[in-house]
């Protein structure tokens, strides 16, 4: 399955994965941090570039959250 809690396994509401981002929603977050993490698997060689996350709350335009991108290179 591709979308749901069960995604998460339970760590949030709902999770959407597409073929160019993943969304996690959540309906609350810890005061001090939230750390939000999933696997990806390497499916062709090359050099690939992962850009920034971002994490926003939907009704709250003051707060935002980014993290570094990072480059990889997957070989046989």
């Amino acid at each position: 399955k591709k979308s749901g809690r069960e995604v998460c396994q339970g760590v949030c509401d709902h999770v959407e994965l597409r073929a160019d981002r993943t969304a996690i929603f959540l309906s609350h977050l810890d005061k001090d941090e939230q750390v939000l993490s999933y696997d990806v698997e390497a499916q062709l060689e090359g050099a690939f570039t992962a850009m920034p996350a971002v994490a926003e709350p939907m009704y709250d335009s003051e707060s935002r959250g980014t993290t570094d991108s990072f480059s990889l290179r997957v070989v046989r």
